[in-house]
């Protein structure tokens, strides 16, 4: 994506993302499972539509994670989304949602958010932005506004938080780019709550896009300081309209 807007693959050292952490944890509790003689855990897959556009874990990678895909909220033992557009994805019970359109329209994700919690299952939220802005500019729904939900459901709690604004992103990226030498840093985004917010609380200066997520609300007038206000954040370090090359 970065290399479509401009800038070459030879300006990169690395990637670190939110998947990164979540296999991490998965990898973890199938660990767990494995040593107390535990069947396979099974999991409700929340997802895209397309795996391959949207990289992320096809159905067939979960399994050859060692996971078997649950067809219902009855017989699973942990929920994962990195999408909110197929419930039960991989599974003959494949419900899809408009969710990623309209914020209103929950369709079959609260129904499963319901159950998962008053079983008080876990909830492992691949991707925590609340919205991103697509290509054209298209503001679209993340499952990040799942995992607050599911805190909110009787029985829920509050997922734990693998990528921004969450602290353990900031601080693995912040350690690798100073093994490569760099003892300067700054995070650029364009979300004031998942980038300067969460850069922020590691102590890291921030670049702020002014047109990303926060572009219609700029444009009808809000000035910079009332969002920070709005979103709980101090001032962003520096900010740029746009971030291409």
């Amino acid at each position: 994506r970065l290399v479509k807007m401009g800038f070459g693959s030879e300006l990169f050292d690395g990637a670190l993302t939110s998947g990164d952490l979540v296999r991490r944890h998965l990898d973890k509790m199938l660990a767990e499972a494995a040593s107390k003689g535990s069947a396979p855990l099974r999991v409700a897959y929340v997802s895209h539509q397309d795996n391959v556009r949207r990289a992320v874990w096809s159905p067939d990678d979960l399994q050859g994670m060692g996971f078997e895909l649950a067809a219902s909220l009855e017989e699973a033992d942990l929920v994962l989304a990195n999408g909110v557009e197929v419930c039960f994805k991989g599974t003959a019970s494949e419900q899809t949602t408009n969710f990623e359109s309209d914020a209103s329209d929950w369709g079959p994700l609260r129904p499963l958010l319901t159950a998962a919690a008053s079983r008080g299952l876990p909830l492992i939220v691949g991707n925590p932005d609340q919205v991103v802005v697509r290509s054209g500019g298209k503001v679209v729904n993340c499952p990040g506004q799942l995992a607050d939900e599911y805190a909110r459901l009787p029985g829920g709690r509050e997922p734990p938080c693998f990528g921004k604004p969450g602290p353990i992103i900031f601080e693995d990226a912040r350690t690798a780019l100073r093994a490569l030498g760099a003892e300067r840093v700054c995070h650029v985004g364009d979300s004031l709550h998942h980038d300067i917010g969460g850069a922020q609380r590691i102590g890291v200066p921030t670049l702020f896009v002014r047109g990303g997520v926060h572009a219609k609300e700029l444009g009808e007038g809000a000035p910079l300081r009332e969002l920070c206000e709005k979103y709980g954040v101090e001032a962003p370090t520096h900010d740029i309209s746009l971030f291409q090359c």
